[in-house]
């Protein structure tokens, strides 16, 4: 499941039945050496296109005049002791949502452990690093594997941020 889902992510689409035999009939009547038969995303999730598909895939950019969004690490440091749990709890089911590809935080179920949504290693490394980026603490992976679920997560990660020193790893 989880492969499928990097793949999707990535703008790839699996092919039914009639299609996969539709390209390798094509293919076997083509000749060349090498061919590619792929269902492809006019724009992948996130414009994440893996390099050796990116001159097939064309990559939608924001616009410069985009405006720019507040500081995620700004907006926690000020947060209210009250305000800190919830504003938590969400970014951590928003960049669950994004490292399994799903449309925003709404669709993260906060007390599902990760494991049981499709979680692998590399999407234990995405969430650690989107969290890292979003919260300016640095989080382990092994994190994932000890908060199981978004709710013990932001937990864990509250405490570090209201912890004297929140410049270490935790």
């Amino acid at each position: 499941m989880a492969a499928g889902v990097d793949a999707s992510r990535a703008g790839l689409h699996p092919l039914d039945d009639a299609e996969a035999t539709a390209l390798f009939d094509a293919a076997l009547a083509d000749g060349r050496p090498l061919l590619a038969p792929l269902s492809l995303a006019a724009t992948p999730q996130d414009a994440d296109v893996p390099p050796l598909l990116r001159q097939l895939v064309p990559v939608r950019r924001r616009s410069a005049r985009a405006e720019v969004a507040p500081d995620p690490v700004d907006r926690l440091r000020g947060a209210a002791d009250h305000e800190l749990p919830e504003l938590l709890l969400t970014l951590v089911r928003a960049a669950t949502a994004t490292v399994l590809g799903h449309r925003g935080p709404e669709s993260v179920d906060p007390d599902e452990p990760f494991w049981d949504t499709g979680f692998t290693s590399l999407t234990a490394v995405e969430l650690r690093n989107l969290l890292a980026e979003r919260t300016g603490v640095r989080v382990t992976a092994a994190a994932v594997y000890e908060e199981p679920t978004p709710r013990a997560l932001s937990a864990h990660l509250r405490a570090a941020l209201r912890a004297p020193h929140t410049s270490g790893t935790v």
